[in-house]
């Protein structure tokens, strides 16, 4: 299914189970996100961690960097570019990978 709203049906728990109400609901958005290719769903995650992931695989599904930039943590956004890289050879996207660009140069020719 191609359509976030099928994530609302996942019920709410108790109190104590809360959290993982919420987590199954992220996997959930990110799963269809990625499988749509629409990295727009990742914004209706609220924990910032996972909607940066979100937005990475979806990055990573579209082979395509430019998704990289909405990527709020430093480290999340440069292993977006490095995975995009890797994904397309594209070498040039190691440039905006600071810490990592010798490993995704490295990556990259390796291909």
């Amino acid at each position: 299914n191609k359509d976030e709203s099928i994530c609302q049906l996942i019920p709410d728990r108790l109190e104590e189970e809360k959290y993982f109400a919420v987590v199954r609901k992220d996997d959930c958005i990110i799963n269809v996100a990625r499988v749509s290719g629409d990295w727009n769903i990742c914004k209706k995650i609220q924990d910032i961690s996972n909607k940066n992931i979100c937005i990475k695989m979806v990055a990573d599904f579209k082979k395509d960097a430019t998704i990289c930039n909405d990527i709020e943590e430093n480290d999340t956004r440069e292993r977006c570019f490095k995975s995009v890289a890797s994904l397309t050879a594209d070498k040039s996207l190691c440039d905006y990978t600071w810490d990592l660009k010798d490993d995704c140069i490295r990556e990259v020719s390796g291909k």
